[in-house]
């Protein structure tokens, strides 16, 4: 029997503030990886991801793919807790969050979006198999998103693949 190659369902574009008050350690990332911190956000938004899997806590999305160029290991020691839907980088992984909880991720940025809600139907934003792209936003859009969000609007955008 012929092998099946993969082929995603949807593609999510998800937009992403890389502003520092969200992306804590932006700063270290660039020090770790050696580019600016310009690059490390063109490189993370410049990738399409794919959806791994979700796991560890309801909704927390892996995501593989990441440019070998941001590849850097976790935290040596945990941070404190972070807000949710924060966007995480480590072990050639990014990750979307969904709770606020202690990590050993790096943050790089924050998304409006909630890749879980327990009210909406389906309660899991995207499937795994999915592939994602960030887009990057000002942290002004980024409060505007949010308060749509809030209301129960979906802001991240979907195109059907198949």
């Amino acid at each position: 029997m012929p092998h099946k190659t993969w082929q995603p369902t949807n593609r999510w574009t998800v937009p992403c503030c890389y502003d520092p008050s969200f992306a804590e350690d932006l700063g270290e990332i660039a020090a770790r990886t050696g580019l600016a911190a310009s690059r490390v956000i063109e490189l993370h938004a410049g990738t399409t991801y794919r959806v791994y899997m979700y796991g560890f806590a309801p909704g927390f999305c892996y995501l593989g793919g990441v440019p070998t160029e941001l590849s850097i290991s976790r935290r040596e020691t945990p941070r404190p807790p972070y807000p949710p839907n924060t966007v995480l980088v480590g072990d050639g992984l990014t990750l979307i969050s969904t709770f606020s909880m202690p990590t050993g991720w790096w943050l790089i940025g924050r998304t409006p979006e909630r890749m879980f809600a327990p009210v909406r139907n389906p309660a899991f934003l995207v499937e795994v198999g999915d592939t994602l792209v960030f887009d990057p936003i000002s942290i002004e859009c980024f409060a505007a998103l949010e308060a749509r969000v809030a209301s129960g609007e979906i802001v991240a955008q979907r195109a059907r693949l198949r």
